[in-house]
């Protein structure tokens, strides 16, 4: 296309690598993983080897102009900048450890991604005996990109220019097999940031005391994160009032109902089920973006016995056996995991001035759970969060900013009822949890009260306004 893209996990979780990187807009999110299926296909197994799994494909021939007026016919050596390795990691995928391998050996012997047939060890790579063991069974993928970190450092110029980029990579070798019962899918991670070599002092006096994220200046841009962050307090002079945020570099984020792919996961993974006890370490983090409304969930196969357990967990009752889809304590899905923090009422808020903030908390059922055991019902069983803001606009009339008015996570309930033969303790029902998020706009005048209505131009008097007054059709005069 002639634009920088890079992969990123769609609804599925897979990679789709049709996403541009913009210029000075991070692209990243802490947690971030897609997957890539390893096909028992010999030729798309090595098409996939020498293309989206490459460190051709993301790095050694990876041009980027210097200016975005560049011309494809006057990319010369002084107009485009090369990728520039300054870290290499080794992934080994059966210890599920990381080394460090030399980068002046790594780029001196042009370690580049290879299907190998009889895999041999190399100064490219440093896999465990067991993982040895299984590589020299069969061919495989060699020097496998698992994940970049690009840096892009760029002057403050009216044209903006970028002086060099650098790259962080971790790489891993995946064997071909002619079945997926060992190492059906990998994950893949990619990061840009953005680095000025501008030699302004950073001070307070500039307006540049902390490097922090910003999605508006000063109202929210629809489509950026909400501002989202940590209070930090001093307690010998106030237990309520932060004495600035600890800002999170993805702002305010949900728990993804997509979980990563794990070995412990693997029967379910990709099938819509909702994460367990045992996939806490795997999860992974969507952004709430300003302005997009957006539902999604997951779904638990329950039997009976699984929904009486998950219904009394963590209620006044005690539960039958342990459910891995809530907390032990409060019974709360682990899809619900909600850290109570603080919003920016504006874009740009700044994170040493909490009165640019507020605090965001979140609402649970007062109502137990009941489980009633001859109708196979849970009743008020937590089935949803809602994520709701209330949006106004202020500043000039002709050109309004969004603004936050108030935040609030909401936990709610329903009623699951199992629908299958009271003496089948075996069959499984799907049952939903789902995530809302949701913008309210509200006008200026409504954020006031009521005001009353004008008073109408043509009133109304009572019909006896004149009395004792009599009218007649008398003269007005007499004659003498």
């Amino acid at each position: 296309s002639g634009y920088w893209q890079l992969p990123y996990s769609d609804f599925s979780g897979y990679c789709n690598d049709n996403n541009y990187v913009l210029f000075e807009v991070p692209f990243n999110k802490e947690g971030y993983q897609c997957y890539r299926n390893i096909s028992t296909d010999n030729s798309t197994f090595a098409d996939d080897c020498e293309g989206v799994w490459s460190l051709d494909y993301y790095v050694n021939r990876l041009k980027i102009a210097l200016l975005a007026s560049a011309l494809p016919t006057s990319l010369v050596n002084n107009a485009i900048s090369s990728i520039t390795i300054t870290t290499v990691n080794y992934y080994d995928f059966n210890s599920n450890s990381l080394s460090t391998i030399d980068v002046d050996i790594f780029n001196s012997y042009s370690c580049n991604t290879e299907l190998l047939t009889n895999y041999t060890y190399t100064n490219c790579s440093s896999p465990s005996l067991t993982s040895y063991d299984i590589l020299t069974s069969n061919k495989a993928c060699h020097s496998a990109v698992k994940q970049v970190d690009y840096i892009v450092y760029h002057d403050t110029s009216t044209y903006g220019k970028i002086i060099n980029i650098t790259a962080q990579v971790t790489i891993q070798d995946i064997p071909y097999q002619t079945t997926d019962a060992l190492y059906s899918h990998f994950s893949q991670s990619f990061s840009v940031s953005f680095v000025s070599k501008s030699t302004e002092s950073q001070s307070s006096t500039n307006g540049n005391l902390d490097y922090r994220v910003r999605s508006g200046n000063p109202g929210y841009i629809i489509g950026r994160p909400i501002v989202f962050g940590e209070g930090y307090f001093n307690l010998t002079q106030s237990a309520t009032t932060p004495v600035y945020i600890l800002e999170y570099k993805s702002g305010l984020t949900y728990t993804s109902p997509v979980v990563r792919y794990s070995s412990s996961n693997s029967y379910n993974y990709g099938k819509g089920i909702c994460p367990t006890s045992n996939d806490l370490d795997n999860l992974d983090y969507e952004s709430i973006l300003f302005g997009y409304d957006r539902t999604s969930g997951c779904t638990i196969p329950l039997n009976r016995n699984q929904l009486k357990s998950i219904c009394l967990q963590g209620s006044n009752s005690v539960a039958v056996t342990t459910s891995p889809y809530t907390s032990v304590s409060n019974g709360i899905p682990h899809l619900f995991n909600f850290t109570e923090g603080y919003v920016g009422i504006y874009g740009n808020a700044d994170p040493l001035d909490a009165s640019q903030w507020f605090l965001m908390t979140a609402s649970y059922p007062v109502s137990d759970r009941i489980w009633n055991d001859d109708l196979s019902t849970c009743y008020n069983m937590y089935s949803g969060i809602d994520y709701k803001f209330l949006i106004a606009k202020s500043s000039d009339k002709s050109n309004p900013q969004n603004k936050i008015v108030s935040a609030t996570a909401a936990i709610t309930t329903s009623d699951w009822v199992l629908r299958v033969p009271y003496n089948n303790q075996h069959k499984t029902q799907n049952f939903q949890l789902t995530i809302t998020v949701s913008f309210v706009y509200v006008d200026s005048q409504e954020l006031k009260g009521y005001v009353p209505p004008a008073p109408p131009t043509l009133f109304k008097v009572p019909y006896d306004v004149f009395y004792p007054f009599q009218t007649g059709a008398s003269s007005s005069f007499k004659e003498y």
